[in-house]
């Protein structure tokens, strides 16, 4: 039995699977990032560490004391200072945080194009940067910074080690994914705070008998160290061919291409190692489950009313996901959400159309800059929040591209149990699923070409309004 834990933004899923590939249990815990003041976004760790000794209490105990290997599939991009006892010494600042823009002018000319990616907030690098000029204490008194997944491993008895997955998408490592000595120099960050990277299927520690005995599995318990929730997601789903484009969708949207060699750098594209032996490029944008929740919450549906109201109209209001700013193609951490063109006779249906249309044009942008340098003539299409038809349907149409959705669910902790069976010597090659269910297929000619101009219309128009 191999153990994947995925820790998530809003979430931690726990995922037992077994020597077949069978999933035989799943549970998860939501929380919540904290937001202490405008565009910040933190954590306390200590809410993973609750969350994941509740979710593993929920899985039966004879298949917890069946576990073999564990391994982490995590979000990415954050900042966790930890001292050597596993207290951390600052907040986690996580991905969706957008405190560091000013930070971003420190890196030096040029730097982009050595890291392969843009300088965008919410990475490691920049939040750093920000915790050494505002809160210097943090750093002084930490001994590790850590990515989340690694913090969590820590805890578990883990070494401080990381994976080139995740390392990539700190804007503080070489493509391939060793730590940019020269650059944390010049940024001023305390080099022996970073640690060892090792391969993604590489054991990272074992199981400590104090976490065995918090968390109810058996002591010893070899621990590969995982990787980053996107790339982890793709191997859970059988993404592993070079040329194959999926679209994932969940807190966030990533449409990822994986390259059997190191990418071009695009101003607008990310480009980070994968849990196997490729890298991938990346259009990330930060506003699909996160937005589409905020508008189901603040309109008072259940899920399935809100796509039964979305979906019985059609309406010309266009709305703007932009609630957390934005990564591809647009790069403006000051962008903000917005529904326009509405009419007293506006309904809820409307606006909760509007939202899936507005998050489906925000990817469609993202696909032009992914256009740019990869061929892309269909999609994989996976995610928790990509499982409804009509959805679906509205995507293809949107995007201009047959979809082809795959059944891996929970594909992120799947990759990770995937990555501890390969820690102990299980090829996982065996587990890897390449036949979509079926496929989604636009209907009519590009119908959301005119609606798609407005919308971009909207963000020309209010780029730079917030206040």
């Amino acid at each position: 039995m191999f153990l994947g834990i995925d820790l998530g933004t809003g979430s931690i899923k726990v995922l037992l699977m077994d020597q077949e590939g069978e999933i035989r249990a799943v549970h998860s815990q939501t929380y919540r990032p904290s937001t202490p003041q405008r565009g910040w976004a933190e954590m306390d760790p200590a809410v993973w560490w609750q969350a994941l000794k509740t979710t593993l209490s929920q899985l039966p105990g004879h298949l917890r004391d069946q576990v073999e290997a564990i391994s982490f599939s995590g979000q990415m991009h954050g900042a966790v200072l930890t001292r050597q006892d596993g207290i951390v010494t600052h907040p986690a600042v996580l991905w969706l945080d957008q405190r560091s823009a000013l930070e971003l002018l420190d890196y030096p000319e040029g730097a982009a194009e050595q890291l392969l990616n843009p300088l965008t907030v919410g990475m490691m690098g920049p939040s750093l940067r920000w915790l050494l000029k505002h809160r210097p204490a943090a750093l002084e008194q930490a001994d590790h910074v850590f990515l989340p997944k690694d913090h969590l491993r820590f805890l578990m008895g883990g070494d401080p080690c990381t994976d080139p997955s995740d390392s990539t998408g700190t804007l503080l490592a070489h493509p391939d994914g060793s730590w940019n000595w020269e650059l944390i120099e010049a940024l001023g960050l305390p080099a022996r705070l970073f640690p060892e990277v090792r391969s993604s299927h590489s054991i990272g520690g074992h199981l400590s008998a104090f976490a065995a005995a918090e968390l109810g599995l058996p002591g010893g318990i070899p621990m590969a160290v995982g990787g980053g929730d996107t790339p982890c997601a793709a191997l859970g789903s059988g993404l592993v061919l070079a040329g194959q484009t999926q679209l994932t969708t969940g807190t966030g949207a990533q449409l990822i291409t994986l390259t059997g060699s190191r990418p071009a750098f695009h101003p607008a594209l990310n480009a980070y190692r994968a849990v196997t032996d490729h890298w991938y490029v990346m259009a990330a944008m930060q506003n699909a489950g996160v937005a589409l929740e905020w508008v189901r919450n603040s309109l008072g549906f259940s899920w399935p009313d809100a796509y039964d109201a979305a979906f019985e109209q059609e309406t010309s209001v266009v709305f703007l996901p932009y609630l957390s700013g934005e990564r591809t193609p647009i790069m403006d951490p000051g962008a903000r959400g917005a529904w326009l063109n509405l009419q007293p006779g506006t309904s809820r249906g409307e606006l909760m159309r509007a939202a899936l249309e507005g998050v489906a044009f925000s990817i469609r942008d993202g696909l032009g800059a992914l256009k740019q340098q990869h061929d892309v003539n269909s999609l994989r299409l996976a995610g928790g929040g990509s499982g409804d038809a009509r959805w679906q349907q509205l995507l293809a149409d949107v995007l201009q591209l047959p979809l082809q959705p795959v059944a891996a669910l929970h594909s992120s902790g799947k990759g990770a149990a995937m990555l501890a069976a390969a820690g102990v010597g299980h090829p996982f090659e065996r587990w890897i699923q390449q036949d979509p269910v079926r496929e989604v297929s636009p209907v009519g000619q590009d119908p959301f070409a005119e609606k798609f101009l407005k919308f971009k219309d909207a963000y020309a128009r209010l780029a730079g309004w917030s206040f």
